[in-house]
């Protein structure tokens, strides 16, 4: 911001010395010399007080000149875009948190499917083999392939039946 101001001296109008002060800032006047403006750098936003006074070559001197100045902040210092920026990060939160739930749940219903599929189709081909081999075994006199396929599927059950227990999210909480 810059200030502009003028002392009349009609004889001598280069020998008009000035000094400013801002009430806000300090008690001090500062002297300008015969600079006749002021340029206000980096000023906070708020009220400020100004006054300037003047005093010719002989060193009479006025009465100082009183000013109100409002300094308005910038766009990104108002309380709107404060509030405004903490309702973008707390959405942007807020939707990175529900794509994420959606992703698990997509996850948890393929794993669900997974588990009921090989508890279904697998599983109860599994146990039919194992009960034929039992009637095979009652009825015939030579049992060793007979035996070695009801190893193999008990054994086959049991892994299922870990797969089966891993795959399913209701486990998850062991």
């Amino acid at each position: 911001t810059k200030i502009s101001f003028i002392g009349l001296n009609y004889q001598n109008p280069a020998r008009v010395n000035y000094w400013y002060k801002i009430n806000e800032l300090g008690n001090n006047w500062i002297d300008l010399k015969t600079q006749n403006f002021i340029t206000l750098i980096g000023i906070s936003p708020g009220k400020y007080h100004l006054q300037v006074k003047a005093a010719n070559e002989d060193g009479v001197e006025c009465a100082p000149i009183s000013m109100t100045l409002h300094f308005l902040p910038k766009w990104y210092q108002t309380l709107l875009f404060k509030i405004l920026l903490a309702i973008l990060i707390a959405a942007s939160l807020y939707i990175l948190y529900s794509f994420r739930i959606r992703q698990l749940k997509k996850v948890l219903t393929v794993r669900q499917k997974i588990s009921q599929n090989l508890h279904d189709d697998i599983g109860s081909t599994l146990s039919a083999i194992n009960m034929y081999t039992q009637v095979a075994k009652l009825q015939q006199q030579n049992n060793d392939y007979v035996n070695n396929i009801e190893e193999n599927t008990q054994d086959a059950l049991g892994k299922l039946d870990d797969i089966i227990w891993s795959t399913n999210p209701k486990n998850d909480k062991v």
